[in-house]
């Protein structure tokens, strides 16, 4: 640390010390006086209001020392919290709850700091309830527009306060009309001059120096004029280009409140009001962490800066200060002059030094150079978080961030925060209706069951599979992301299919809505043949189960605890439907006539299996083919202890082709659903068949290759379907 640092740390807590200061006698201002944007009932009560302005910037300088030690509990020393531009509004919250109760009744001058020692209080007790159960985590998911217009918001409050502190609120309507009567204001306009000589400079000089040089400069010309008599205009009188002295400072610590004055019914009224406040200042500060992260490019652990923000509230309380809401304003400050801890503690030390002498400093800080840095701190923030952005996000985000910015200016900060926050919810779901829940939608000439069947079955499945079709969903299901598939269906002939299947084993969940769309969509159909194969999970059965409960469609729907299950009894049925003469279900079906056949089967063995017992077991090393004569096989594996049907076998088929021609081990068992015959080809009787009949050995051969060539086949469409 040299010479250096310890320059640029003084610099900037001095001018943030200055900001501190300035927004102490402004929220001050504001409680002794009342003066709430458009609340003329505040105005009216603020003529039987008691607490002095001394103590009202008392209790704001005491939040704001404690908030520049922010830094001691964080691990981001750039950190410092207490009255700025964005804590005005929780400030105007409590007050406006606070009078929406007694406005009309005799309240003494003690009441006010019992108040806002419950208010720290009760926000430090609610801050550790949010960082002990997390709730801090649901800040992650507000939007980039959002916080984006949070940011740009924050910049126009620092404009809006700016030209407060310098004259007027210019950005205003009543504001911007007195302007409009007098145009000439000079204090405004060396405020906006000041802003843009470090607007300009900063693109060649460092901010950290630029800016305490402009201050000073601009401070010295401005006293030399004012005070030393160059000007001897009326614009240019002292009250109108430097702050008033306060000196009645009335600090009341929790140790010296009149606890006496504690009326418990006032207490019990104004406690919900309080709790909601604390819930806005908590908010208020999330929500500043998660707008610094992307502006700082940093991730902050907001378990504990929560944990920071309860110490600091508890000591506010403690010393008779507000709830401690971060300070974007004079965070930005550190950010751009290079601040840290230091600069906070300095800045801190201003305010200690103004509670005990006076505001006497402030005396010769004109409001111009004041108001000047923050307006070009508010043009920074609205500048970085519109117009640069247009480049780097979609229009509709654009949009959505000058909303929030306009909601802002027009109705406050609060209203505008969580009007984007509803906006955003309304984009999301119109977004995500747009996306597809349906991430593969075939039918059954493409997607078939694990069960291996005879070349007759597999011919009706590849001339009638097209009257099955499948969907398979993904997802969260809402009344906006159903819509696509609902659209989809409805393109649909009915008609032209015997089975509709959907498959919700990749459904995170469905709400309410989402089942009311499914239930419609079965009404619709009821009077068709069409039948609705859903396939569920634990978490949907309950909702797919009072689908099903209607008595319209109960017939209609049947539920599967798989999907292999539900391909598998939709093929069953179109092989039902659509055989003739009931197929014999021969396994040797590749042979021209029947005397190849009875050649061929005397080369096998015939083998009966008992139900539950195997005909081979993983890991076994025979080199047999096996042809099912009859009954019913399943071909297992034991996945992490638990058993997984691979496939399931019936007359008809031939199985265990690979290892009888790789002579490798059994990859899965394959074990009897019921008494069951196979027919039995050795490795022996096979080289028996190849030297004696050697055309059957080469038709067998060709069977093989054909079969293992449509299973590629088979599985190169899925992949195309699925692309």
């Amino acid at each position: 640390m040299n010479f250096s640092y310890w320059l640029r740390q003084f610099t900037c807590g001095t001018i943030s010390g200055l900001s501190l200061c300035v927004f102490c006698i402004s929220c001050g201002a504001l409680i002794a006086t009342l003066q709430f944007p458009d609340t003329q009932a505040a105005v009216t009560a603020s003529l039987q209001f008691p607490y002095t302005l001394g103590a009202a910037v008392a209790a704001m300088l005491v939040t704001g020392i404690i908030g520049s030690c922010y830094g001691l509990f964080s691990k981001d020393k750039l950190l410092v919290s207490g009255p700025d531009a964005n804590s005005l509004s929780v400030l105007t919250g409590f007050f406006t709850a606070f009078l929406s109760i007694f406005q009309f009744s005799e309240f003494l001058e003690e009441s006010i700091p019992i108040l806002l020692f419950l208010s720290a209080i009760i926000t430090a007790i609610v801050s550790s309830i949010c960082a002990y159960f997390k709730v801090y985590k649901f800040i992650r998911f507000l939007p980039f527009s959002v916080i984006a217009g949070f940011l740009a918001s924050s910049g126009f409050l620092m404009l809006k306060g700016a030209a407060k502190i310098i004259s007027f609120n210019l950005f205003s309507i009543e504001g911007f009309q007195e302007f409009i009567s007098n145009p000439w204001q000079p204090e405004l306009l060396v405020g906006f001059l000041i802003a843009g000589s470090v607007l300009y400079l900063s693109k060649y000089y460092s901010p950290g120096v630029l800016i305490p040089v402009i201050f000073i400069f601009f401070c010295i010309i401005i006293n030399l004029v004012i005070r030393g008599g160059l000007c001897v205009s009326e614009l240019c009188t002292e009250d109108r280009w430097f702050f008033t002295t306060i000196t009645d400072f009335t600090w009341k610590p929790a140790w010296e409140i009149d606890w006496r004055a504690l009326k418990i019914d006032e207490v019990f009224q104004t406690i919900p009001f309080i709790f909601i406040v604390s819930l806005v200042a908590i908010f208020t500060t999330l929500f500043t962490l998660s707008s610094l992260e992307m502006s700082n490019n940093k991730e902050y652990d907001l378990s504990v800066e929560l944990k920071s923000h309860t110490i600091l509230s508890v000591l506010s309380a403690s010393f008779g200060g507000f709830i401690p809401v971060l300070a974007i304003g004079r965070i930005t400050i550190n950010k751009t002059m290079g601040g840290a801890l230091p600069a906070g503690i300095i800045s801190g030390g201003f305010a200690l030094a103004t509670i005990s002498l006076g505001s006497d400093l402030l005396n010769y800080i004109p409001k111009a150079c004041m108001g000047g840095l923050l307006i070009f701190i508010g043009i920074n923030l609205l500048k970085g978080w519109t117009i640069n952005q247009r480049s780097k996000v979609e229009p509709i985000e654009i949009i959505q961030i000058i909303l929030i910015l306009f909601i802002v200016a027009w109705y406050g900060f609060i209203i505008g925060v969580f009007a984007g926050i509803v906006m955003a919810c309304l984009f999301f779901v119109y977004t995500y209706s747009n996306i597809s829940v349906t991430y593969l939608h075939n039918d059954l000439k493409v997607l078939q069951s694990s069960v291996i069947r005879s070349d007759p079955e597999q011919k009706i499945l590849e001339n009638f599979g097209q009257r099955a079709k499948v969907f398979r969903l993904t997802g969260y299901l809402f009344f906006g992301s159903i819509y696509n598939l609902e659209n989809k269906l409805s393109k649909l002939d009915i008609n032209d299919y015997d089975f509709i299947i959907i498959d919700f084993s990749k459904v995170s969940g469905m709400d309410s809505s989402a089942s009311q769309v499914f239930q419609r969509i079965l009404t619709r159909y009821s009077q068709h043949q069409t039948q609705w194969f859903f396939v569920y999970t634990l978490n949907l059965q309950n909702k797919l189960l009072s689908i099903q409960k209607n008595q319209k469609i109960e017939t209609q729907m049947l539920l599967f605890k798989s999907f292999d299950l539900a391909l598998e009894a939709s093929e069953d049925l179109i092989i039902q439907k659509h055989q003739i003469n009931q197929l014999s279900q021969t396994c040797f079906s590749f042979f021209s006539n029947a005397e190849q056949i009875e050649q061929f089967k005397a080369y096998c063995l015939l083998k009966t299996i008992p139900s539950d017992d195997f005909l081979v077991r993983e890991g076994d090393r025979t080199n047999d083919l096996f042809f099912l004569k009859s009954g019913e096989f399943e071909v297992i594996k034991d996945i992490n202890h638990q058993e997984i049907r691979l496939a399931k076998l019936k007359a008809g088929a031939m199985v265990g082709e690979l290892a009888f021609y790789n002579h490798g081990e059994r990859s899965a068992s394959i074990r009897a659903n019921c008494i069951s015959e196979v027919y039995v080809l050795t490795e022996d009787s096979f080289k028996a068949m190849r030297n004696h009949t050697s055309d059957l050995a080469s038709q067998l051969d060709f069977y093989v290759i054909r079969k293992i060539s449509q299973s590629l086949l088979k599985t190169n469409k899925l992949i195309d379907s699925i692309v």
